[in-house]
């Protein structure tokens, strides 16, 4: 089928899509489905709904009324609906609203592949930079909750890693890195960390393991087979 008639075909369907049916359009899907077999299989009961104005809830414009941001898409966790401002959006967009209903997340702050997100590990896994499945996901977005919920027993979580691959604690792991921590004195190397450190340890963490950075790779790794 040609890419016309496919757009044309999405066009005519959309009313009814489930998104199993939109993501079956995009040669990504194979090497999707392989490693999220449980997300893309979950995808059936996802429906795809018309696009409304209301849903730019993200939008904004510099004051020469050009974008500075645009909404791309939209999930309804509860309803287990998607929509998308376009009727082909790109395959990251699609992953990005799944996600958000397949784990029941409401939070952007959880789930986002920019800052410490979860959804960062799930591309991590995509690209072939680690090795896992959803429920590799779901451990991470775990660890990630704490953040907010217990900082005190990430930070001792994050101490034992560092602690097993050589270092007196995550500060001291950090240096080793090449990394900075927010008033932070060099060589003092405390066992807590603030919340901002601790957000800012998880983030240059998944950036290193992006960049194949052994020091972070093999950290976000220690992490992710913990305990809880």
């Amino acid at each position: 089928m040609s890419p016309v008639s496919i757009h044309a075909n999405l066009k005519q369907k959309r009313s009814s899509m489930n998104l199993k049916e939109l993501l079956d359009t995009y040669p990504e899907c194979h090497r999707f489905r392989e490693l999220f077999p449980n997300m893309y299989r979950y995808a059936r009961r996802v429906k795809v709904v018309p696009w409304k104005e209301e849903y730019a809830i993200c939008d904004r414009r510099d004051e020469d009324g050009r974008y500075i941001s645009r909404t791309a898409g939209i999930s309804f966790t509860l309803n287990g609906e998607v929509s998308f401002r376009e009727e082909k959006p790109p395959f990251h967009i699609i992953v990005h609203e799944l996600g958000h209903v397949y784990f029941k997340l409401t939070d952007e702050t959880l789930w986002n592949a920019s800052y410490a997100g979860a959804e960062s590990v799930l591309w991590l896994i995509y690209d072939g930079k680690l090795e896992g499945n959803e429920d590799t996901v779901r451990k991470y977005i775990q660890i990630r909750r704490l953040l907010k919920e217990n900082p005190e027993l990430l930070c001792q979580m994050l101490n034992s890693v560092a602690q097993s691959l050589g270092a007196k604690n995550a500060a001291e792991y950090c240096s080793m890195a090449g990394m900075l921590l927010e008033d932070v004195e060099p060589e003092s190397f405390p066992d807590k960390l603030s919340e901002e450190n601790l957000q800012a340890v998880l983030h240059t963490m998944l950036e290193g393991a992006w960049y194949r950075d052994l020091f972070w790779s093999v950290f976000l790794k220690s992490l992710l087979n913990t305990r809880l």
